[in-house]
């Protein structure tokens, strides 16, 4: 996917990762770190202004595409809603394939999804709604817990329902907390320098 930076609608749409991040509701960045990435959410801009239409589709917040790896990533600052989640993923493919020519089969093969999302913002709403469905409520001991069991069992977790992604649209699929992010962002770093 190197060769999708030379597309024109992709270096009109160049910005960091910081700023992609930016929650202009709670006036807060997701991470800090400056990242050449491809804004998404203008790429849809700028492909759907001829278009117009009366609903312009839902996008994922960053294209990351570099030598070694390309990703969708979507930050979330408050609560994470699993459809709209979805609906900016298959709408963001379209877009992509497209603007590109790419096939499902490349996005595949070549293509990853990110997550981002706050923690105390879903941990906090999640509590009631599992408790109204009957459910277990949520707590930081039962995420420890689901936690050191996939790193016994060396298998990642994968939030919000994401993870049917796998292998069928994406070559991988992951969601970070912020924190976890700020420590793939430093694994990345070290990989890509």
């Amino acid at each position: 996917m190197k060769k999708y930076k030379e597309i024109e609608i992709f270096r009109k749409s160049k910005t960091t990762l910081k700023k992609a991040s930016y929650d202009d509701a709670n006036n807060e960045y997701m991470t800090e770190y400056e990242i050449e990435v491809i804004d998404f959410d203008k790429v849809k801009e700028l492909y759907c202004s001829p278009l117009k239409l009366s609903e312009p589709p839902k996008s994922c917040d960053v294209l990351l595409i570099d030598e070694k790896n390309s990703a969708f990533i979507e930050f979330k600052n408050g609560e994470v809603d699993t459809f709209d989640i979805r609906k900016k993923i298959y709408e963001s493919l379209l877009i992509l394939a497209d603007i590109t020519k790419c096939t499902i089969g490349e996005t595949r093969e070549k293509l990853s999804y990110i997550l981002v999302y706050n923690e105390e913002s879903n941990r906090k709403n999640r509590g009631y709604r599992e408790f109204a469905k009957n459910r277990i409520p949520s707590s930081k001991s039962l995420e420890f817990i689901n936690q050191s069991i996939s790193e016994f069992a060396n298998k990642k977790i994968v939030k919000f329902r994401v993870n049917d992604f796998q292998t069928f649209l994406f070559k991988d699929v992951d969601t970070y907390t912020k924190e976890e992010f700020k420590s793939f962002c430093q694994k990345y770093l070290i990989e890509n320098s």
